[in-house]
């Protein structure tokens, strides 16, 4: 047995014997009853080839990381991404197994037991594992060259996971789900070496390129769809969290190790796979704007309009009338924690209509065809055929009245999708190789991005300027299937009315500057590690935040396409950075006031959290939390004892954030480290 130096943190909370009683008792009926609302199928323990650690039991454990080594390196919420995911399916049911954070993150935990690692007891001791962090790379000693990695900047002497520290690893015990929230780790030239870490693992998940880490987490989102009153399949719901999460031209991709793994729910339908020198992978990318304003003229803006938000009523009426028609759907509505959803499941069919409470922005699917390996090979109608489909479709009567329908003004990026089969071989001197043998198209899509035309000041004068809107909310997708069917649609982009207002533009090169200095000034922290940033002539616009985030304006911003570069080598390229171009944007500058940061306290003792906020767009919200205990509370100001060791032996560290989220989206976090004794204990006296 290994020995983990990392310590145990129980959460064990001191109750009198008679309150002990009342909550034993209160908590058995509420877990009964939610047991008989939402059912946990039990875990598939069919034989196979190579799983032999399939328990019957759920379990979910995840690694994130926000500080690092480098405090250039720090990022503010890769623990919403893990913790989302990880919070969300322990509510609904699943087992939690680990879930280190910080420089309690170890690469180990992924890495196979041949080499040192422990990946055994950890990654491959639960259904679903995650890990959030930076994505780079390293020099791999199996294959003898320079892979993708996984960067895990903790205290251990190996901080890199590289593809042939766990290669044939995961999924030969219980794993079948594992996601890497980082950068291109499933990039195009490390692709097959991770393929080859796959040892019964159903499906390896990722990005093929450089993705945005958030305030609203990819995680969450994940275990969202996957749990929704509609499930979607694990593929499906990463899918969806990347489309509706992730700004432009971010790719998503997924390993399976057969096409079947492609259609399973969290449930796990299927025993684990065969495992052979084929591969399946699919990417979908999140698509946006097309082109690029990068001219001269454009960096002599001066002054633009406030563009402000338009309120929709959003209600039942609303979905009913305004939304479902143009996917002629008429059902029962209901409102979870996240929207109006209204299904139709007729002729085994299940196609469902989301809309945002917020925002009025809706997601239409139907799930048994949208990344679903189709039965037969699809017709996919070509780019020319599916823009008449689609003009005509939001042309027709019911499809028109779609919220953000008219804002399709600025062109379209067509994009057929498919899954391929790489089969792997190995060369003499141990390399692998890749060969596509197989592609199965699956969908095509119509991205649309977004314009707005307003009167700028710029240095010729006032001019009448079409502004790119760039972001998530931006964008209206369409997706077609067989023959043309429109199998999903994403849109509702928000109403907006140009002010008399406006706003002095600062210059790029000073908004430059200021990013370079504070990182954490960019929309979505950028989770690439490099020593040397470049970018090319930037190109002003105004900025739409994902749907289901409360925006009063657009936000006027610089798109600065850079380039990043780690001890000379160029490691991500066109990658798009948004940093707001107004001072009154900036997003707001949080401060922890008390306690200090390096304190030291009891476990359980009462702790005074004070915060201060300047900047920004108020009104503010507010969420504290900590590595240790999680949620904390949602006030400036608040009292909390830090509970974790309560009656534990060990000294440890936990680090607690406060993240402040302005009117427009905006987020700012301060984040300070604590010291936490174990608590003093006071014998019990009878009178």
């Amino acid at each position: 047995m290994f020995s983990d130096p990392r310590a145990r943190k129980p959460f064990i909370l001191a109750l009198t014997v008679s309150a002990l009683i009342l909550v034993l008792v209160l908590g058995t009926q509420f877990a009964l009853a939610n047991k008989q609302a939402n059912p946990i199928p039990q875990e598939t323990t069919l034989n196979s080839p190579t799983g032999y650690g399939d328990d019957g039991i759920y379990e979910v454990g995840v690694d994130w990381m926000n500080v690092f080594p480098n405090p250039a390196d720090n990022r503010d919420y890769w623990n919403v991404s893990c913790d989302g995911v990880y919070n969300w399916l322990v509510g609904r049911g699943w087992t939690p197994r680990f879930r280190w954070v910080n420089y309690d993150a170890y690469e180990k935990d992924f890495k196979r037991g041949s080499v040192g690692g422990w990946e055994s007891s950890y990654a491959d001791n639960v259904d679903l594992a995650m890990a959030c962090t930076h994505g780079s790379y390293a020099y791999d000693n199996k294959w003898q060259k320079v892979l993708s990695a996984v960067y895990f900047g903790s205290t251990q002497a190996d901080q890199y996971l590289s593809p042939g520290e766990a290669y044939l690893a995961y999924g030969d015990k219980d794993l079948e789900f594992l996601a890497f929230d980082s950068c291109s780790v499933l990039e195009d030239s490390s692709l097959i070496y991770w393929a080859s870490t796959m040892n019964g693992l159903h499906l390896l998940l990722g990005f093929s390129n450089n993705m945005h880490v958030d305030p609203y987490g990819d995680g969450f989102l994940w275990g969202y769809f996957m749990t929704s009153p509609y499930p979607l399949t694990v593929a499906q719901a990463w899918f969806s969290a990347i489309d509706i999460n992730q700004p432009s031209w971010v790719c998503a991709r997924i390993l399976g190790e057969s096409l079947n793994n492609y259609n399973e729910y969290w449930w796990n339908t299927w025993p684990d796979p065969v495992v052979d020198s084929e591969k399946w992978i699919w990417s979908h990318c999140s698509y946006g704007l097309i082109y690029g304003q990068n001219t001269n003229e454009q960096a002599k803006v001066i002054s633009v309009p406030v563009v402000q938000v338009l309120d929709r009523t959003v209600n039942e009426d609303y979905v009913r009338n305004n939304i479902a028609p143009a996917f002629n759907l008429n059902g029962e509505i209901i409102r979870d924690d996240m929207f109006y959803i209204m299904a139709d499941t007729s002729g085994g069919i299940t196609r469902t209509l989301l809309v945002d409470p917020s925002t009025g922005s809706y997601r239409f699917q139907n799930q048994s065809e949208l990344w679903t390996v189709p039965v037969i090979t699809p017709t996919l109608p070509s780019e020319r055929d599916a823009g008449i489909l689609i003009y005509n479709w939001f042309n027709d009567t019911p499809a028109k009245g779609l919220p953000g329908a008219g804002y399709r003004n600025s062109g379209f990026y067509y994009n057929p999708e498919s899954i391929y089969n790489q089969l792997l071989s190995n060369k003499e001197n141990g390399d692998l190789q890749g060969q596509v043998t197989r592609n199965i198209p699956v969908d095509v899509s119509m991205t649309y991005p977004r314009v707005i035309t307003v009167n700028s000041e710029t240095t010729g004068g006032i001019q009448q300027v079409n502004y790119p809107i760039f972001g998530a909310g931006a964008r209206t997708v369409i997706y077609l299937g067989d023959g043309g069917d429109i199998i999903g649609a994403q849109g509702g982009s928000r109403d907006v009315q140009v002010m008399g207002d406006t706003v002095t533009i600062l210059d790029p090169n000073v908004v430059w500057d200021m990013f370079l200095a504070n990182p954490s000034l960019s929309i979505g922290e950028i989770p690439i590690v490099a020593d040397t940033i470049t970018h090319t002539i930037p190109t002003f616009g105004y900025y739409e935040m994902p749907y289901y985030v409360h925006q009063d304006e657009l936000i006027p911003v610089w798109e600065f396409r850079s380039y990043f570069y780690l001890n000379g080598n160029l490691v991500a390229e066109d990658f798009p950075i948004y940093i707001p171009a107004a001072a009154y944007y900036m997003p707001p500058q949080v401060e922890i006031l008390s306690p200090t940061d390096g304190s030291t306290f009891f476990a359980g003792q009462p702790i005074v959290f004070e915060g201060a906020v300047t900047g920004g767009a108020p009104p503010y919200t507010y969420k504290w939390t900590s590595s240790s205990d999680g949620y904390l509370g949602n006030t400036l100001n608040l009292i909390s004892g830090l509970g974790s060791a309560i009656r534990s032996s060990t000294v440890f560290e936990t680090t607690v954030s406060i993240q402040v989220t302005d009117a427009n989206g905006l987020t700012g976090t301060a984040t300070i480290t604590l010291t936490i004794n174990p608590a003093l204990w006071m014998p019990w006296i009878n009178k």
